[in-house]
Order: structure tokens, then C-alpha cells, then sequence
């Protein structure tokens, strides 16, 4: 009877590592996506580069450190910002690499706080104040825009 009972509590038990969230993904924390596939998600989504929505233009990989960010800790990127400098948007999506995921979310938060003393003009100080730093596995990401929030709960249905 014992055995039986430790046969079926072996069984639930690779059955429920089979099907947890991580393994479901290629390569365990590996996002499903990556950064340009996120943002792509969003654009299709209206957020950006849409009718009502300034023009995005890339932040180069040169002006990254700009940023706090540093491109030898990211698998890879897409940062964009608003083409017009009144306008104060930024999205900074990063896939980090392994083990440099707190480092790179440090210098999002760091970048982040630095927003706030760069915001002139009236939206982009509620851009800033806005603003949002988050993390799912190894993506990390900041939002400033006046509708951080949409965005973030868009960005996250993809992660």
C-alpha cells in the first residue's frame, strides 16, 4: 500500500514540474518574446506609432550609457523615445543577460529618478512622475509616459 501511495505522489509530482509556467517557455526564464517583438506588440496594440501617438525614434546603442544602460549587459534592446524633445516619452525594453538582471534594473531605476529633474516642461513632468521600472525574468523595462500604467498592463499581457 505504501509503495502504491509513493508511486502516485511521484507521478503528481513530475506531472506538476511537466506543466509549471517556466518549463512551458524554451530555455526555462527565457521570455517568449523578444524586446522588438514586445514593442511591436504595444505599436499593434495603438500605444505607439499610431494616429494620436508621436514618432518613436531609436535610442542608439552609443547613447544607451546615456541612459545607465550598457550594452554588454543586454542580450539584447529596443529603446525608443519621442522624436519631439517637449513630447517626454521613453520605453527602454532589455533583455538582460544572465546574472546581470539586478545590475540593469538598478540603472533603469537610477534613469528613472534622473526623469524627473530632465522633465521641463509640464507633460513631462507627468511623464516622469508616471514613470514606471519593472522586471519579468530577464526583461526589464521602463515606461515614461503619461499613460505608463496602459502601457505596462499591454506589455505585460506578453511576458
Amino acid at each position: 500500500m505504501k509503495k502504491i501511495l509513493l508511486l502516485l505522489i511521484s507521478a503528481v509530482l513530475m506531472l506538476t514540474s511537466c506543466n509549471s509556467p517556466d518549463t512551458d517557455k524554451p530555455g526555462g526564464s527565457q521570455p517568449a518574446l523578444t524586446p522588438g517583438e514586445l514593442y511591436e506588440k504595444l505599436t499593434q496594440a495603438g500605444l505607439f506609432d499610431g494616429d494620436d501617438s508621436p514618432i518613436m525614434i531609436d535610442i542608439w546603442e552609443d547613447n544607451l550609457s546615456d541612459h545607465f544602460v550598457f550594452p554588454e549587459d543586454a542580450e539584447s534592446f529596443i529603446a525608443k523615445e519621442a522624436g519631439i524633445s517637449s513630447i517626454f516619452i521613453q520605453l527602454i525594453i532589455i533583455q538582460a543577460k544572465s546574472g546581470k538582471e539586478n545590475d540593469v534594473h538598478s540603472a533603469m531605476t537610477e534613469h528613472q529618478s534622473r526623469l524627473t529633474d530632465d522633465a521641463f516642461y509640464p507633460q513631462g513632468q507627468q511623464a516622469a512622475a508616471a514613470s514606471i521600472v519593472g522586471i519579468s525574468n530577464n526583461i526589464i523595462y521602463l515606461i515614461c509616459d503619461i499613460r505608463s500604467a496602459e502601457i505596462e498592463a499591454e506589455l505585460l499581457k506578453h511576458l
